[in-house]
């Protein structure tokens, strides 16, 4: 059958014109050409705008790429504050590209092939009303309602993202700052990030793995997110972060609220290490070198206080159970710490040479006793770990910055084979002076008694020692310095001393 010649022409039109749109398609689809949307940027902003509920800005260039995974690519990005936070930026971005897979937004889901930014820059604010700038604040309830804490059940519910509406199968984010301030701060909190990557896809948390710099440290850190709805409509997710850090791993999780972190914030927290010294060079501390430590708690961070339930601190076969609070509402932090435990070995503790005071080959030698040939040889012999001008724990600048006590209740305290039998410990450090009172042991037949107190003052410093023993077996110190020493014998022994002097060194000189 033949059309007439009219309707021929109509449908050679039609064909024409589906055969060019289908020609556009396939060339938009397979072939990768840049369009450069600059001059319309004022459409992306608005639709940011809208969606994050403050300002979006693009300063420079917006381009999209064509092809069934279009790429979108902006230079200049910047997020504005939200409101009651005055002027500037909240988020800055050098370079921002991602790529979008078309055919799935036909389905209604969002899946992210690749986000890459280059040159992020994040400032952290937090005003007077204890508000802050990274919370979403499109939640008016969320923000005039208080939350419950997270009850246990949720805390065991596996991190996994249920949905495959969002999906982002690579994030790579580049040289990040990060800068926090607060009223009150002396001076702003700045770390960087050197690199953070990251995935997040169904059935599997969303995971960052971060490298960095942290006064100097270098540090690794895996964070692993539940419900990433939650976290954008309601800013609280369950989290988990492991970090490791000058060879010591620190592991948080639990449920998190964005909005109010620096309110409450609830965690389950655990720190490892082979040696307690290689912390020196991020708290700025001579610590000792205590070995094969672990600690682990319920931790819960308030405004002024820090809470620690559940508490278990092990070091070697030494374990002690209890619960520590720091309260800083008075200005200068006063910490409370109680132990159980059901054994303590003194071997456990050993710290060598160490001391929590310089001794005189620590002090700085005068230029007329020290060439730099012996300084090298110095240096050298000084051990990587422990090496460095750290503050020592008894000097004064340390112990007048916080009051202490612990209290300590041990069913079984030994001495290598030796056995000592129950103890007792109260230890206090309150306006810089440093008190034992008592140390006592339950010997078997006998018993040992201390009280000690110490003052480092740089002009006036005094110490005091109180010891009393009974049928006390004098083979236990011999063998602290001589394993294998097969001695004893019974003493009684009833020590006051007290001692003052001009220095804190000559003080210590002659303890």
């Amino acid at each position: 059958m033949r059309f007439p010649k009219p309707i021929r022409w109509i449908l050679y039109a039609l064909g024409g014109i589906f055969a060019s749109l289908l020609l556009i398609i396939l060339l938009l689809a397979f072939v990768r050409i840049p369009i450069d949307l600059t001059g319309h940027k004022q459409v992306v902003e608005s639709a940011g705008s809208l969606a994050l509920g403050r300002s979006v800005k693009v300063d420079d260039k917006i381009v999209i790429t064509t092809s069934l995974q279009p790429t979108f690519s902006l230079e200049g990005l910047r997020i504005s504050n939200p409101k009651n936070f005055g002027t500037g930026d909240f988020l800055r971005m050098k370079t921002a590209e991602f790529e979008v897979r078309v055919l799935p937004l036909l389905l209604g889901k969002v899946k992210i092939a690749r986000f890459r930014v280059k040159g992020l820059a994040v400032m952290l604010r937090e005003n007077k009303a204890g508000a802050v700038n990274w919370a979403s604040q499109s939640s008016k309830k969320a923000e005039s309602e208080p939350r419950p804490p997270p009850q246990p059940d949720e805390e065991k519910l596996d991190l996994e993202l249920t949905s495959d509406s969002l999906v982002l199968t690579k994030l790579v984010l580049e040289d990040i700052s990060v800068d926090y301030r607060r009223p009150g701060l002396p001076e702003p909190l700045l770390f960087k990030i050197e690199k953070c990557t990251g995935t997040m896809l169904p059935g599997k948390p969303f995971m960052l793995s971060m490298t960095g710099k942290l006064l100097k440290e270098p540090y690794t850190t895996k964070v692993e997110i539940g419900s990433l709805q939650e976290l954008v409509e309601e800013n609280r997710t369950r989290m988990e972060i492991n970090t490791e850090i000058a060879n010591t791993r620190f592991i948080f999780g639990g449920s998190v609220d964005l909005a109010r972190a620096l309110q409450r914030l609830q965690l389950n927290a655990a720190v490892s290490g082979e040696r307690l010294d290689s912390l020196n060079g991020l708290l700025d501390l001579d610590l000792p070198p205590l070995k094969s430590y672990k600690a682990a708690a319920q931790l819960l961070l308030q405004r002024d206080r820090l809470e620690l339930s559940n508490l278990t601190l092990q070091v070697g076969k030494s374990t002690l159970t209890g619960k520590l609070t720091a309260d800083r509402s008075k200005g200068k932090p006063d910490v409370i710490v109680g132990f159980n435990s059901p054994l303590i070995q003194f071997n456990d503790f050993d710290v060598g040479d160490w001391s929590p005071e310089k001794s005189d080959a620590d002090q700085p030698d005068t230029p007329e006793k020290e060439d730099t040939e012996s300084a090298t040889a110095k240096a050298g012999d000084k051990d990587a770990t422990t090496g460095g001008n750290y503050n020592e724990l008894l000097s004064p600048d340390v112990l007048a910055k916080i009051n202490v006590r612990v209290d300590v209740k041990a069913e079984k305290v030994m001495s290598g084979a030796d056995e000592l039998g129950s103890g007792v410990l109260t230890a206090t450090l309150k306006d810089g002076r440093f008190a034992l009172d008592p140390l006592q042991l339950n010997i078997p037949g006998g018993s040992y008694t201390m009280a000690a107190t110490l003052k480092p003052d740089p002009r006036a410093p005094e110490a005091s020692v109180r010891m009393e023993m009974k049928k006390f077996d004098f083979g236990i110190l011999v063998r602290r310095a001589e394993p294998k020493a097969d001695m004893g014998g019974m003493i009684n022994l009833d020590v006051d001393l007290k001692s003052s002097a001009d220095s804190f060194e000559r003080l210590m000189a002659s303890s």
